[in-house]
């Protein structure tokens, strides 16, 4: 009950707007640079649970932005990223009733490369993510990201990693993550955020 997302390079421009099936990210793919993915309110984005060793960063699967990722929700239809085994979203997806349940660390992420532009998160749900991807749920190496009114929860080591990079982060939960907000060489502009009951330090 699902469009399944068999992996690889979007090359060219492409709108998931479907909401009566979640996509599901099977095989990890690439948003090539030049390229923009928007998805409408109220989409569904589920990753396939990690298989094989817990070791190796290709069991993982995960979202690379090398071009424009829009996701633009609105309050009552925010944008959802998830694990498969995650049934409180767009229900049993997987088919397996009560067997399975999210674990964070399900998935890997998304990742900004450098090369990534006007990229927006805005009204989001994220949610299971930090496996082997460096343990960060949000991977943000270009400046050219926004993410507002948005909840990143219950992923596995840091929520976000910003590395040499500015972006913003306005009005978001950030909660019970690893850690909240980790930085290297950035000077990010973070406002008006609720960061809260994660494992090690916020910021």
């Amino acid at each position: 009950n699902a469009i399944r997302i068999l992996g690889g390079s979007l090359d060219t421009s492409a709108n998931w707007n479907t909401t009566d099936a979640a996509y599901l990210i099977y095989d990890s793919i690439t948003v090539a640079q030049g390229a923009t993915l928007t998805l409408g309110p109220g989409v569904i984005v589920k990753f396939r649970n990690h298989t094989g060793s817990a070791t190796s960063a290709s069991y993982y699967e995960r979202i690379v932005v090398g071009g424009a990722l829009v996701a633009d929700g609105t309050p009552e239809q925010p944008i959802i990223f998830t694990s498969l085994a995650d049934d409180s979203y767009g229900g049993d997806t997987n088919g397996d009733g009560n067997a399975s349940e999210p674990l964070v660390g399900d998935w890997a992420g998304l990742y900004f490369a450098e090369s990534s532009t006007h990229s927006l998160l805005d009204n989001v749900v994220l949610k299971y993510a930090g496996g082997h991807s460096g343990n960060y749920a949000l991977n943000i190496r270009s400046s050219s990201v926004t993410v507002s009114n948005s909840e990143i929860s219950y992923n596995s080591g840091s929520a976000f990693y910003i590395y040499y990079a500015h972006p913003e982060i306005r009005d978001s939960i950030i909660s019970h993550n690893g850690n909240g907000i980790e930085l290297t060489e950035s000077n990010p502009t973070i406002a008006d955020n609720s960061i809260s009951q994660n494992l090690g330090h916020g910021i």
